[in-house]
C-alpha cells in the first residue's frame, strides 16, 4: 500500500540514545553560540595585532626566508 511505513521488528531498531543532563545539554548550547559569534567577529589589526619590534619580523638583506629557490615559480626572471 502507498504512503505507509514498512514495519520494523523490535530487534533491528537501534537503541535512543538517554538524553543528556540539562547541564551539559546547556553547556553545549553555550559552546554553539560562542562558536556562532566567534564565526562572524573578525578582527585584524595589523598595527596592534603584530608585534613588529620582534626579532623574528626584523627584515635583513641576508635573510634567508628572502631566497627563491629553483623551483619558485619565476624565479629565474628574479635572479640576477
Amino acid at each position: 500500500m502507498r504512503g505507509t511505513a514498512p514495519e520494523v521488528s523490535g530487534e533491528s531498531e537501534q537503541p535512543v540514545p538517554a538524553p543528556l543532563s540539562r547541564r551539559a545539554d546547556e553547556g553545549y548550547v553555550e559552546l554553539v553560540q560562542r562558536l556562532s559569534v566567534q564565526s562572524v567577529k573578525k578582527h585584524f589589526d595589523a598595527y596592534a595585532d603584530v608585534p613588529w619590534d620582534a626579532p623574528e619580523h626584523e627584515i635583513r638583506p641576508d635573510d634567508p626566508r628572502w631566497e627563491l629557490s629553483i623551483d619558485t615559480p619565476c624565479a629565474s626572471l628574479c635572479r640576477r
